[in-house]
């Protein structure tokens, strides 16, 4: 809504070169972006922390991104530590990819690359010493459920845990899994 209102603010600044006449806008925008998420609760019908994103003011996103990322990084260390020693598939959302990547960036001897495993799925593989993980993007429950069976039956040992929401609950691993971990997706 920032950038529309901006985008709108420039234009018209552009067109007639009358940016003074324009700025009465700016409050108003400022006010839109931070009680427009709000009436949009009253089509969600959801209550905090199941609320959709888009009813989430500039504020409340940023606070509860936080949360979410002082959340995942512990998750992401016990996943590591319990993984030790074994090889793991992570399925999940960008954003648990991306928050697992890089709670693994300052450990030293880790390499990650681009690996497919379960018939051309594009994966991240992550090896080191006691690392032995490879992390799927997918937001489908049916590729999870084809993508562990595929992989149960051709490599037995591999472990499971599945972030994907909506999808079969997989956590080989035992983990408790903080609610914040599906916020983003929200």
């Amino acid at each position: 809504m920032a950038s529309v209102g901006l985008a709108t603010l420039i234009a018209a600044g552009v067109m007639g070169r009358h940016t003074v006449r324009w700025n009465f806008a700016l409050p108003f925008i400022l006010v839109a972006n931070l009680v427009a998420p709000w009436a949009l609760m009253l089509v969600d019908g959801k209550t905090h922390p199941d609320r959709a994103m888009v009813t989430y003011n500039v504020l409340e996103r940023t606070e509860r991104n936080k949360a979410q990322i002082r959340a995942a990084f512990p998750f992401y260390a016990s996943l590591i530590e319990r993984a030790h020693g074994r090889k793991v598939v992570l399925l999940g959302s960008w954003i648990h990819l991306a928050e697992l990547t890089s709670s693994l960036v300052d450990r030293p001897g880790i390499h990650i690359e681009r690996s497919s495993i379960a018939n051309q799925e594009s994966a991240l593989e992550m090896r080191g010493p006691g690392v032995d993980l490879y992390a799927v993007e997918t937001y489908d429950s049916s590729d999870v459920k084809s993508i562990v069976r595929e992989l149960r039956r051709t490599y037995p040992r591999v472990l499971f845990v599945s972030l994907v929401e909506g999808g079969p609950k997989i956590n080989d691993l035992k983990l408790p899994i903080p609610a914040e971990i599906y916020w983003w997706g929200a």
